[in-house]
């Protein structure tokens, strides 16, 4: 795959070059790679599609600036060397881009890059057939500069525009591998480090192929159930039922023990390029999960990632999916399974999360989990803090207990939810299942009354967001019948 090279973190001397096909051999006009700026600071660079042709999904991007050329060569935009030349001008420190790189254009036709490479960070491209250009990381706004400079052809023809950003997902973390499977897991793997969740120490864990780690038990579940009600802790980035079988799918990786992140061990699993049941591949999911040790902060304590690169499948087949969509969608979040859940805000709700709507084609920017992100400027890589024990902004959520009717079909809902650190919360209930229409006098109070339908079983969802932090929310079900 062409983003491996990145995402192994190359050491050494790189040399690539890339070649143009005969149809489009012609003396190559001289690049300014100069930035351009936007209204404000432009956090990421934007790339033509020349050709309109496919791009293999797991590359990377950069915040960075708008790329100014006159002239952009169709070939690049299939080569590893597009990123590098994205990065070329690229001064931040923070982004440990190589520094000296140097592009040859000297030979017509070719393009050559040489690099010393230290510290190569993923890549991601994503395409916009306009400037909805990201020019803040994790805000869309409009842009504005000159498109039409960056383009390779007729200024009144159609084109798609693209951009590299920052992949989340952090390079390593694939020492280790699973078999291909459906449903399966790891036996108990070391962490590398004591961990302290929600009042348990935990020094091994579980590597579950469907997208999440647990500790007590191996989890085959494939339908993600409610968090709130497990009754058991897990850490899931992604629940949902993946399949690696197929043959585009990678397999589950991990490493414990010989990584580390700013100089802090780390665990990680990575769930890149992963397929979805019944050993489809036709959409690949790329996400990580991280613990990092932070014992400088007190003993137990750790920090914890959610990286996503790539989400375009939230459910599989038997889970009432059709391609990858609807049904019961994957849910995002960690729990002890009793009273103590975050999950992300979307977690569980069909289609929000991925990258783009199935129906209509528009990337999901305001919620889609590549786009967004938690304590990082980073879009796609949501961390957690634990200390002592708790994660900071864990939400207690309870909708009652389960009711049945009686003569009539309204009833009184006794919900719950607060923040045990204080901060303030806002709730709204939902249908999750009814036969009928469900009338609420108020679905964004805590104990609102309902009209259900008196025949079969309504579930209802309260879910509790954090005002402060609108990225975590908890949820729980209720049923009456």
């Amino acid at each position: 795959m062409p983003g491996a090279l990145l995402e192994r973190g190359t050491r050494g001397k790189g040399r690539m070059t890339a070649g143009i096909g005969s149809a489009s051999r012609r003396r190559i006009s001289p690049c300014r790679w100069d930035p351009v700026l936007t209204t404000g600071r432009i956090s990421n660079d934007i790339l033509p599609n020349p050709a309109a042709r496919r791009w293999p999904p797991s590359f990377s991007s950069i915040p960075g600036w708008l790329l100014s050329c006159e002239m952009f060569p169709a070939f690049l935009i299939k080569s590893v060397g597009l990123g590098l030349l994205a990065v070329a001008r690229l001064s931040s420190a923070e982004l440990a881009v190589p520094s000296d790189l140097t592009v040859d254009m000297s030979v017509p036709g070719e393009v050559n890059l040489a690099w010393t490479a230290a510290n190569l960070r993923p890549y991601q491209l994503e395409g916009s057939m306009d400037l909805l250009t990201w020019a803040k990381v994790g805000v869309p706004v409009v842009g504005s500069g000159a498109p039409v400079s960056m383009v390779d052809g007729p200024v009144s023809a159609a084109r798609k525009f693209y951009r590299l950003r920052v992949g989340a997902v952090r390079p390593g973390f694939d020492r280790y591998s699973t078999q291909r499977n459906d449903d399966e897991s790891s036996g108990l793997v070391p962490i590398g480090f004591p961990i302290s969740l929600f009042g348990r120490t935990e020094t091994h864990c579980y590597i579950n192929n469907n997208g999440n780690i647990t500790f007590d038990r191996q989890l085959i579940d494939w339908t993600p159930n409610p968090l709130q009600n497990l009754g058991f802790t897990i850490i899931a980035p992604f629940w949902a039922d993946v399949d690696t079988r197929p043959a585009k799918s990678d397999v589950v990786r991990y490493s414990y023990s010989s990584e580390t992140v700013d100089g802090h061990p780390a665990f990680g699993v990575n769930w890149m390029n992963v397929g979805y049941y019944s050993s489809r591949d036709d959409k690949l999911n790329s996400f990580q999960l991280i613990l990092i040790e932070r014992s400088d902060t007190g003993a137990g304590n750790y920090d914890m990632e959610f990286n996503y690169n790539q989400v375009l499948w939230e459910t599989g087949d038997v889970s009432g999916g059709v391609n990858g969509y609807g049904g019961s969608p994957s849910r995002s979040g960690l729990t002890n399974g009793i009273d103590r859940t975050v999950e992300l805000a979307g977690s569980s709700s069909p289609t929000i999360q991925l990258d783009a709507n199935p129906a209509t084609g528009q990337p999901n920017l305001l919620t889609g989990l590549i786009y967004r992100s938690r304590n990082s400027n980073i879009p796609g890589r949501y961390m957690f803090q634990v200390r002592g024990g708790s994660v900071l902004g864990a939400l207690a959520v309870n909708a009652g207990p389960n009711q049945t009717l009686g003569q009539g079909s309204t009833i009184a809902l006794d919900g719950s939810a607060s923040d045990p650190g204080g901060g303030a919360v806002t709730v709204r209930w939902s249908v999750r299942k009814a036969s009928g229409v469900v009338t609420f006098s108020d679905p964004d109070i805590l104990n609102p009354t309902v009209i259900v339908p008196t025949i079969g079983v309504t579930e209802l969802m309260l879910t509790a967001t954090s005002v402060s932090d609108p990225n975590v929310s908890a949820s729980d079900i209720v049923q009456i019948k």
